[in-house]
């Protein structure tokens, strides 16, 4: 593992202990997909660059410690999600950090040139960044912020980003490609409704267990029920999970499929990239590895 990455890595743990004081670092970051991005856009270059949620911890209810909002007052550049994920970032307080609502940025914002970038809110779910060509939107705005900070690097930057997204782009016109031999393609999801962009762009029928984007809202006796008789009536062998979730609803279904209809699911993942195990992090994975694992696991669920 590179140095910086492990100073990252161990700067990420120790902001989770009492006592101990936060590394400065001169990008932050609010969760997993925007820590990646800037991981590879900033590739080659000295600067230093953090995630705010510790790895293997969920992103929607997690709240930064006063240690932790110091590191991002301190920091020269900090990037967030959306007042819906982060509604903490509201209350920080004043800073001269410039601070960056992803969101914001990609969907209301004009960036003044020829391409689309303006999108209508509404038409984006709150897991944007499932949907890889948002995400190379979002690589592309990225090196544009960081540009206007570290000028001396845009050259890199630009470069950087630009590999990162041709990669993206290709492993997700190369899925695309696969599933136009498939008429409505559909797969079963133990989680929250956080893959709707995803299914829009890759034209899947993602059927989850819960509607809500939050992952704990209550789930009802009917609400497994009815999962079960869809993946029966749709005579499917898999069951999908997010990640980072007890799957004890997944493996409730999986055995009243067993017991009560005679079928033998498998149960697999579907990573919604908001954030990885700490196995995940230490290895280095990237967004562009989830993807490629999500497309393998649904191949075999599709193929």
């Amino acid at each position: 593992m590179k140095k910086s990455s492990l100073l990252i890595l161990l700067s990420s743990l120790a902001l989770t202990s009492c006592g101990t004081s936060y590394e400065k670092v001169d990008i932050t970051t609010s969760i997993f997909p925007h820590f990646d991005l800037i991981r590879q856009i900033v590739k080659g270059s000295n600067l230093s660059y953090s995630m705010i949620v510790p790895p293997g911890v969920e992103v929607h209810t997690y709240r930064p410690t006063p240690k932790q909002t110091a590191q991002i007052q301190d920091s020269s550049l900090f990037f967030y999600t959306s007042d819906l994920i982060e509604t903490w970032v509201t209350s920080m307080g004043p800073s001269k950090t410039k601070t960056i609502n992803v969101a914001e940025e990609l969907f209301i914002e004009d960036h003044g040139d020829d391409n689309d970038h303006q999108h209508d809110d509404h038409n984006h779910g709150v897991h944007y960044w499932t949907n890889p060509e948002i995400i190379i939107e979002e690589i592309q705005l990225l090196s544009e912020q960081l540009s206007l900070t570290y000028t001396e690097n845009a050259v890199l930057f630009n470069t950087n980003a630009l590999n990162y997204s041709e990669q993206i782009l290709s492993v997700s016109n190369g899925f695309s490609n696969d599933l136009v031999s498939l008429e409505d393609p559909q797969v079963f999801f133990v989680g929250h409704n956080a893959m709707g962009d995803f299914a829009e762009h890759f034209g899947l029928k993602i059927v989850s267990l819960i509607d809500d984007i939050k992952p704990d809202a209550d789930i009802t006796p009917l609400q497994l029920a009815k999962l079960v008789d869809a993946i029966v009536a749709s005579n499917t062998n898999y069951l999908f999970v997010e990640e980072l979730a007890d799957p004890i609803f997944a493996r409730t279904i999986k055995d009243e499929l067993r017991i009560k209809h005679n079928r033998t699911v498998e149960i697999l993942e579907l990573h919604g990239y908001h954030n990885v195990t700490l196995e995940d992090f230490k290895n280095e994975v990237t967004y562009l590895d989830l993807l490629k694992r999500n497309i393998t696991n649904l191949k075999e669920a599709l193929f």
